[in-house]
Parts: structure tokens; sequence; C-alpha cells
């Protein structure tokens, strides 16, 4: 799945544990996302194009 196609409510693979996405904003240069990892919200971009793994 491309990093533009991430919505809050869905979960992506990072160093292979589901983190659920809080929220997903598209900017000018790339996807800002806020996951939550171990229990702390973690920011992070992605750039347009970037494939992710989602959790199923």
């Amino acid at each position: 799945m491309s990093a533009e196609d991430l919505a809050p409510g869905m979960a992506v693979l990072v160093n292979g544990r589901p983190c659920p996405v809080l929220r997903a904003e598209p900017e000018v240069d790339g996807v800002w996302v806020d996951l939550q990892v171990g229990g702390m919200d973690v920011p992070a971009r992605y750039p347009y194009g970037t494939r992710v793994e989602v959790a199923r």
C-alpha cells in the first residue's frame, strides 16, 4: 500500500509489530502520520510514493 492511502484506524507494521495510525495528513512534501508505538505517539513522515506494509 502507498503512504498516501493511510488513514486513522489502520495499522502499519514497524519492525514486524502493528502500530495504529492515529493521524494521517497529506502535506506538500509527503504524508505526516502519528503512529502509536509501544504506548507512545510517534510522529513520522513518509515521502509520497513510499510503500508501507499494513497490518491485517
